[in-house]
């Protein structure tokens, strides 16, 4: 039987080694949108290359949950990535960087706000010029709001350190 984490080393290996045969998009100059997906909720993505490895990307997310049933209550973060990317016009491009973001829960008069930043690791795969996949190892550090957190069940007035991993899809024009 062939185990797991040797078929993942196989396919890994196949595609460093595939990644050198072609020139890719994303350049100075380029813009892509795209949705990453994680464990809470989607976002959307703008993907705005200021240079050859270096990339701006704002994003926004949204969630509506309903807490014991007590009606809409709508969860959304609008953030911002910083992001450097390594081997431009290779297919396959790791990249490290940080993120921030506002986890803002809004359901009546009040609203609260969570912040979460923090370093990320990950790579694009360009499948042509304007499609790449991504996939991205977050590590959070989350400081709650005083009054209520929005990010589930976490108390209040407290800082969590938390890991979280993405998956996305993105469009260049």
């Amino acid at each position: 039987m062939i185990r797991i984490d040797r078929l993942f080393g196989f396919g890994l290996l196949m595609v460093l080694t595939g990644s050198e045969l072609a020139l890719a998009g994303g350049g100075k100059g380029d813009f892509g949108i795209g949705l990453t997906v994680t464990e809470s909720s989607p976002a959307f993505v703008a993907r705005i290359w200021t240079g050859d490895s270096f990339s701006l990307e704002p994003h926004i997310s949204f969630a509506h949950i309903s807490p014991n049933n007590s009606g809409g209550i709508t969860r959304w973060g609008p953030g911002l990535g910083i992001i450097n990317h390594w081997r431009t016009g290779q297919q396959l491009r790791p990249f490290f960087g940080a993120r921030g973001e506002l986890d803002i829960l809004a359901g009546g008069p009040e609203k609260y706000v969570d912040v979460a930043v923090g370093p990320v690791l990950g790579a694009e795969y360009f499948l042509s010029d304007d499609f790449s996949v991504t996939g991205e190892y977050q590590l959070v550090f989350l400081f709650t709001d005083d009054v209520l957190s929005p990010s589930l069940n976490l108390q209040p007035s407290s800082t969590y350190i938390n890991s979280v991993q993405l998956l996305g899809v993105t469009f260049y024009f």
